[in-house]
């Protein structure tokens, strides 16, 4: 019975999802459930993020700091992390700490609490924006970054929305696919990156860091 609601549950988001894939908040549940973290393709995923040492350090270092707020954000000069994550945030209607901390203290919330606190540095340094195809873009990223079920799910919904609910814009949609699947295969593994350090850092020079190339703006 229990497997049964979880069941219903999931399915549940996977339809909001298809619906509208930009409401990607309302999968928070689902992989805050027991049965999702138990879940052995969960656990695969969690277990190559916990073999990078750099991320292991962070979570030995309890390294959690809290984002200051927009207006201190935009405060940094223009292009910086600081000033353009501000920006991001600020004009999407956004708070930095809008996520739900996990209860449990150890590696695995850890690793789910950090996926989620850097998705809006994810979209600033990708370039994606809010749209529903570069949302759909940064899954694709997501996807290849973090390898669990939640993410596949997440671009899985995005594409049958794509093929249903907005063929108009469907080649977009795999453009940015295309893009994030890209930009991810060369790209460091942005969970074990400590953001909340570089705000006075250059966007491109963090870029450049972490190996990220965005072959569409190269060829733009």
């Amino acid at each position: 019975m229990v497997k049964l609601f979880a069941l219903a549950r999931n399915l549940r988001a996977f339809l909001i999802l298809i619906n509208d894939p930009t409401q990607t908040a309302k999968v928070f549940n689902v992989a805050d459930s027991s049965s999702y973290k138990d879940d052995p393709n969960h656990q695969r995923a969690l277990a190559r993020l916990k073999a990078n040492p750099l991320t292991l350090q962070m979570y030995e270092e309890d390294y959690n700091p809290a984002w200051p707020a927009v207006e201190e954000m935009l405060r940094y000069p223009a292009g910086t992390l600081g000033h353009e994550l501000g920006k991001h945030l600020h004009s999407n209607n956004l708070t930095p700490n809008f996520y739900t901390l996990q209860k449990d203290a150890n590696i695995q919330s850890y690793i789910i609490d950090r996926s989620r606190k850097i998705h809006d540095c994810m979209h600033v340094l990708t370039g994606f924006n809010t749209s529903v195809a570069e949302e759909i873009g940064l899954q694709a990223f997501s996807m290849i970054q973090f390898r669990s079920p939640i993410t596949t799910a997440l671009l899985a919904a995005g594409l049958i929305h794509g093929l249903g609910r907005n063929k108009e814009n469907f080649g977009d949609i795999l453009e940015s696919v295309y893009r994030g699947v890209l930009m991810a295969r060369h790209c460091k593994p942005l969970i074990s990156v400590r953001f909340e350090d570089r705000l006075h850092e250059p966007v491109e020079d963090i870029r450049r860091d972490v190996g990220m190339v965005d072959h569409h703006r190269v060829v733009a």
